[in-house]
């Protein structure tokens, strides 16, 4: 994700919004705040944070196989960021 915020930023010009759709996991059983640590890196490549919500998943049609790893993923962040 550091490689892929990086290019973002070389890619957009200032000012630009960037959205995206995470949801947190868990790793070996314990909870991981995905979101919160991308927003961490995303700062970190030139990114600011506008805004962040989140909605519980309802419709599980389009539900990724995860293999049974990180487990049920309940609630996706919506990452409203910009380049600055």
């Amino acid at each position: 994700m550091e490689k892929h915020f990086i290019e973002m930023a070389r890619c957009l010009n200032y000012g630009t919004p960037y959205v995206m759709v995470v949801g947190n996991s868990s790793v070996s059983g314990i909870y991981f705040d995905t979101a919160d640590y991308l927003i961490e890196i995303a700062k970190r490549n030139g990114f600011e944070i506008r805004n962040k919500w989140g909605y519980k998943i309802k419709n599980r049609y389009m539900r990724f196989d995860r293999k049974g790893r990180g487990g049920m993923i309940e609630v996706d962040w919506v990452l409203d960021l910009y380049r600055k």
